[in-house]
């Protein structure tokens, strides 16, 4: 990791209430710099976790897609067993990481990820893929899509910029979408 370990007498109190969460790995370590900023964002993760009108496999094919793009392997990796969990196949999964257009995804999964491709390659959703997004999740779905992928933007470049690397530092998690909410709403 580029970051320098913190030694605890250096910390301050958000870091310390962070550092608990900052052991298990993961974004955490990175975010143990700014605290703040990750409690900040958990209303936003746990929407896309359990609001949302996106399922599983949707949220994880895009999350993988766009950890690809980014050339994020620790959240590629970190996402894989979740990915798995919510039942993407490891062949599909295997295909999306080698950047394979149309890999063995389920349709929902799949317009998912070539959605996630669309905004991260141009920025834009193609009038096709709107049309298609529209009729299956609505408007909201196709917000709460554009959010996810602006959200793990920040996941995969902040675990770029710290120098982490396929470490999967969600594979304990697999029944979760991430770590365990009451702990971090407690502790941050």
């Amino acid at each position: 990791m580029r970051f320098a370990p913190l030694a605890d007498e250096a910390l301050d109190d958000d870091q310390i209430r962070m550092a608990a969460i900052a052991q298990r790995g993961g974004p955490y370590q990175a975010f143990l710099r700014a605290p703040l900023l990750w409690q900040q964002l958990q209303p936003l993760r746990r929407y896309l976790a359990q609001g949302s009108v996106l399922g599983a496999m949707e949220r994880e094919a895009a999350i993988l897609t766009l950890a690809r793009h980014w050339g994020s392997t620790a959240a590629f990796d970190g996402h894989r067993a979740l990915a798995i969990a919510a039942g993407i196949d490891p062949a599909a999964i295997d295909a999306i990481g080698r950047g394979e257009a149309g890999a063995p995804l389920d349709d929902p999964a799949a317009l998912a990820a070539e959605i996630a491709d669309d905004l991260l390659g141009r920025h834009v959703l193609s009038d096709r893929l709107f049309g298609r997004a529209r009729d299956l999740w609505g408007e909201r779905g196709i917000v709460e899509l554009v959010a996810l992928v602006g959200f793990f933007t920040t996941i995969a470049l902040t675990l770029n910029v710290a120098g982490l690397s396929g470490e999967a530092p969600f594979a304990g998690a697999v029944d979760r979408y991430s770590p365990d909410d009451k702990i971090e709403q407690h502790r941050i």
